[in-house]
């Protein structure tokens, strides 16, 4: 059984680059006590986190974007968490608001 730590569904935000572009973000978590696993969403294309741990309402881990490794840090607050993203030495800050619930497990169809 999977034990929720509250980081768990459907997470979007908006992260703002430097030159002002707006691009949405979304993330799909799963925790399983210390462990935390999911996929980013985010210009057209899904990407596996990879690393991912999680301490109380903190939350760390990777994804790779082309050659390049982005780390992520986060704060949970209710419905909300407060992602700190380093990309190269470049950081952003994005809220990540909560979409939807974590997806349940799959039933077999019986028929």
């Amino acid at each position: 059984m999977t034990q929720d730590s509250g980081f768990n569904g459907q997470w979007e935000g908006v992260l703002t680059e430097l030159n002002g572009t707006a691009d949405p973000i979304r993330f799909t978590l799963m925790s399983d006590g210390v462990t935390l696993t999911g996929t980013n969403e985010a210009g057209g294309s899904t990407i596996n986190i990879y690393d991912g741990k999680v301490w109380g309402n903190v939350c760390a881990f990777h994804f790779d974007f082309g050659n390049y490794t982005v780390n992520c840090d986060g704060t949970l607050s209710g419905d909300s968490i407060r992602l700190g993203v380093d990309f190269e030495g470049m950081k952003f800050l994005v809220m990540l608001n909560r979409s939807a619930p974590a997806p349940s497990a799959a039933v077999p169809d019986p028929g």
